[in-house]
C-alpha cells in the first residue's frame, strides 16, 4: 500500500467502502442535531431535565450540561405535550445510536477490505490513532492461518528455499545437507 491510494488491489469496493464510512458518519451528525432540537423543544415547553436525561439514558447533570444551558421555560407542559417532545427526543436518540452502529460496521467492513486506519480517519474527521481507539474496542479482527503449501515436504525432512519448488531443493544442496 501506499500514501495515495488506501488500498490498491481492491480499487472501487474500497473506495464504495470509504464513502459508506463518511456516510455514517454525516448521519450521526444529523442524528446529533435533531437529538438536540428535541432537547430545545421539550425544555422549551417546560419539560424537566430529569425526564430528558431518562429519555436520554443519562444522569440529569449530564443531559443539562450537554445541551444548557437553556431557557428557563415560563410554564410547565401538559402530560401529553411532554410525551410528545419526549417521544421525538427518544426516536432521535435512537437514531443516534443507531447511525453509530452503521459507522461501526462501515468501518469494520472497510478494515475487512484492508483499508488502512488512516483513511478511514480521514473520512471521520480525525485523526488516526484517535479513530483507532475509537472504533477497535467495536471491532473483532481475526488473522487468517493457514497450512504452507510445502508443509508436507518439510514434514518429509526437504526444506525449500523462497521462490523454488521442494523437488528444485533436493537433498543434495546445502539446506538439504543441513536437514538430513
Amino acid at each position: 500500500m501506499n500514501g495515495d491510494e488506501p488500498v490498491k488491489a481492491q480499487g472501487d469496493e474500497a473506495i464504495k467502502a470509504l464513502h459508506a464510512v463518511r456516510a455514517a458518519h454525516a448521519r450521526i451528525g444529523d442524528a446529533e442535531k435533531a437529538e438536540r432540537e428535541a432537547v430545545v423543544a421539550a425544555r422549551e415547553i417546560g419539560v424537566q431535565w430529569q425526564k430528558i436525561a431518562d429519555t436520554l439514558g443519562m444522569a440529569q447533570a449530564n443531559a443539562s450540561r450537554k445541551y444548557g444551558p437553556l431557557p428557563t421555560p415560563a410554564g410547565k407542559a401538559s402530560d401529553e405535550q411532554a410525551e410528545t417532545a419526549l417521544a421525538r427526543l427518544g426516536k432521535a436518540h435512537q437514531e443516534i445510536l443507531d447511525a453509530q452502529l452503521a459507522e461501526i460496521e462501515a468501518v469494520a467492513n472497510a478494515r475487512r477490505l484492508e483499508i488502512t486506519w488512516s483513511a478511514i480517519a480521514t473520512e471521520v474527521e480525525m485523526d488516526q490513532p484517535n479513530a483507532v481507539v475509537k472504533y477497535r474496542k467495536f471491532i473483532k479482527q481475526q488473522t487468517q492461518v493457514t497450512v504452507r503449501p510445502d508443509a508436507a515436504d518439510l514434514l518429509r525432512g526437504r526444506r525449500t528455499r523462497k521462490g523454488e519448488g521442494a523437488a528444485s531443493a533436493g537433498a543434495g544442496g546445502p539446506e538439504g545437507a543441513a536437514g538430513a
